[in-house]
């Protein structure tokens, strides 16, 4: 253990490599002990060490092709061993996050730029890559976006949150399913505190445009008429699953739920769209039922927040493609999972209670719902 102390000055290639070895193990205890002994920190160095140029300092975006296969191979296998080390106990990894956690995120931003840019490269030429470094990044930043402390300085944090929704924004097979979906379950995790919601929503404008296009990306919604392609969609699905769980989290703030608003025309026709998914196609399947009730449930509790805002979004609500949305919750009014039910037929009693029924009449055939129900 003593050997952990101040590694980054070894300039023994095999001594490094020893000890990025002996971290390599799945023995939470373990982990704690080598935290305690600044583990995190030496790791912490031989990164910066990786990364800096010549006179010390991380690298600057002039100087990112400069980077050899060969260093960023290093990169990956320190990535590694740092995502090896948070499998930790979550007290140890909030200690390690009070006393690094900001420079880790500062390493890891250059890091994903790195990434992104020479991936950028690679797709111009149609060359296939392996994206294991962004892969272990986004997993160690998932493990720390856990932690309400870290999840805090995450929101504030704007070149990692820039890089999230670029690596979220790649085309599709362009990048690994993995890192997409934990760049997603990050920002999900840091939105689930107000402060932090309205702090990204501030800062980072392009955010709700990235996730409504997940959320609204024809290629994620399952086609329940063909059970051949459901599984190829079933990853897509994931993805939206958890932007739309990201969106509801922003929505729980009505100044977010606002701005949300903006974008309705790209959101709604998705939320309509996934209320009304049928899961009897899947009945045998029970991941996949699981998965769409899952996803039915976020998109009528976004409705339900949204429908919370004001008078001139419930009209908008109720008026969306000629009442199609209203025909969708009424729907829902009726379906098996009393989550989705309950939250479907709140949502239509809070656009019937806050607007005079004369207003909403006119803007779609609302009428007819209400009183089928």
């Amino acid at each position: 253990m003593t050997g952990f102390r101040n590694i980054h000055h070894s300039r023994s290639t095999k001594r490094i490599i020893d000890f990025l070895r002996s971290i390599n193990h799945y023995k939470q205890q373990a982990h704690d002990a080598e935290i305690e002994l600044g583990a995190d920190q030496d790791l912490h160095m031989l990164l910066v060490d990786a990364v800096s140029d010549n006179n010390g300092g991380l690298v600057a975006n002039s100087e990112l092709s400069k980077f050899t296969s060969r260093q960023r191979q290093q990169i990956t296998i320190i990535c590694k061993t740092i995502e090896m080390l948070y499998l930790c106990s979550k007290e140890k990894a909030e200690m390690s996050f009070n006393r690094i956690g900001s420079d880790f995120l500062d390493v890891f931003s250059v890091i994903l730029s790195i990434e992104l840019r020479t991936h950028s490269l690679y797709h111009q030429q149609a060359i296939a890559r392996n994206d294991s470094t962004i892969k272990a990044v986004t997993r160690i930043v998932s493990r720390l976006a856990r932690l309400h402390s870290a999840a805090t300085v995450m929101a504030q944090h704007r070149l990692l949150i820039t890089h999230l929704e670029g690596i979220i924004e790649c085309s599709k097979g362009t990048i690994s399913f993995e890192s997409q979906h934990n760049a997603l379950w990050i920002l999900a995790n840091v939105a689930c505190d107000k402060k932090n919601s309205m702090f990204l929503l501030s800062t980072n404008k392009r955010l709700l445009h990235t996730l409504a296009r997940v959320a609204n990306d024809p290629g994620n919604i399952i086609d329940t008429q063909s059970r051949s392609t459901w599984s190829h969609s079933y990853q897509a699905i994931q993805l939206q699953r958890t932007a739309l769980r990201c969106l509801l989290n922003l929505s729980f703030v009505e100044e977010t739920a606002d701005q949300m608003m903006y974008h309705s025309i790209t959101i709604l026709p998705s939320l309509c769209q996934i209320i009304a998914l049928p899961t009897a196609p899947f009945r045998n399947i029970s991941s996949v039922v699981e998965m769409i009730v899952q996803v039915k449930q976020y998109a009528c509790g976004i409705l339900y927040n949204l429908s919370n805002t004001s008078d001139d979004n419930r009209k908008f609500l109720c008026s969306f493609d000629n009442g199609a949305l209203m025909k969708s919750l009424r729907e829902a009014t009726d379906n098996d999972d009393a989550v989705v039910q309950r939250k479907a037929t709140l949502t239509l009693a809070n656009l019937v209670i806050f607007n005079r029924f004369e207003d909403i009449s006119k803007y779609s055939p609302f009428t007819s719902y209400i009183k089928s129900s």
